[in-house]
């Protein structure tokens, strides 16, 4: 009978997200060729290749793109049987801080599921702005945050998590060809600091689109009820935009195309065994939930 490692499974699914394989060496702790090893063991036990090696970049076969799914999917078990009956030696608080509109789409389930493995862990969950984030992490009053990338603010400790498009929407009741036509278009977004603005400001801009802010507010739920209002228009992640609007708006095809918003995540220095628990229950949680996508 054949067993697979699950340090295979782990390093497989590290360097299918990176891309690289200097970036996936970096997060698994090991040498560029330990990786490149432990890879080709894994092809050769399952009979299958499972990267794409004419391409320069880490290119999954369509072999390595169904074994994904299933490798990550091990993996969660693995880590589920490991926390129940090991769950007592972890114990802890984690101040957690993320944008709500993250927060509000990815985090309900992965919290619950975190804190029913490990019941002796008391998350402190904060929702607020990425860059408001980022201060009070620099300020200490964090362990752990989940936070928008902006291209400016390189951290070296940071870790990518998520990737998604960013799309413009508007409202049935706002005329945008109208808006386009005057060289104004109306502005619905949150105040500064916040990347969504930034992105939708410099877009405009850079098509010498001329704007005005009509409506400001921190909540995301605000916003989209502005919009709907037919105040203008705003910017969101794909996943949070309200089936109806998300159909029903012409402004992605009018507008300027925006950059997608990488998400990644922070911890403290010196994490404590709690912290780095939660960490990578939140990186496999997102890795199953892109392969399922």
């Amino acid at each position: 009978m054949k067993f697979i490692d699950p340090q295979l499974l782990y390093t497989f699914v590290k360097l299918a997200y990176a891309g690289q394989f200097t970036k996936a060496a970096n997060q698994v702790g090991l040498s560029q060729s330990a990786v490149s090893q432990q890879i080709q063991k894994l092809e050769a036990l399952l009979g299958v290749a499972l990267i794409d090696r004419a391409k320069k970049n880490v290119n999954l076969t369509p072999q390595g793109q169904t074994f994904l799914a299933k490798a990550e999917n091990l993996l969660l078990q693995h880590e589920g049987l490991i926390s129940e009956f090991n769950q007592t030696n972890v114990a802890g608080r984690i101040r957690f801080g993320s944008p709500e509109d993250f927060a509000t789409v990815y985090l309900p389930n992965i919290l619950a599921r975190f804190t029913n493995l490990y019941p002796q862990v008391r998350l402190e969950v904060n929702c607020e702005l990425t860059l408001k984030l980022l201060e009070a992490y620099e300020q200490g009053d964090y362990d752990l945050i989940v936070f928008k990338q902006e291209p400016s603010h390189q951290l070296e400790r940071a870790i990518p998590l998520w990737e998604e498009p960013l799309v413009w929407i508007q409202g049935k009741g706002y005329n945008l060809e109208q808006a386009l036509e005057a060289g104004n278009v109306r502005l619905v977004l949150a105040p500064q600091p916040c990347v969504y603005r930034s992105r939708a400001i410099e877009a405009l801009e850079r098509h010498n689109i001329g704007w005005e802010q009509v409506y400001t507010s921190q909540s995301i739920a605000g916003n989209i009820a502005a919009v709907r209002g037919g105040l203008g228009v705003t910017v969101l992640p794909i996943t949070s935009v309200p089936p109806e609007l998300l159909h029903s708006s012409h402004a992605q095809e009018r507008l300027p195309a925006l950059e997608a918003t990488q998400i990644k995540l922070l911890a403290t220095p010196q994490p404590s065994q709690a912290i780095l628990a939660f960490q990578d229950f939140i990186q496999d949680s997102l890795a199953a939930i892109e392969a399922g996508h």
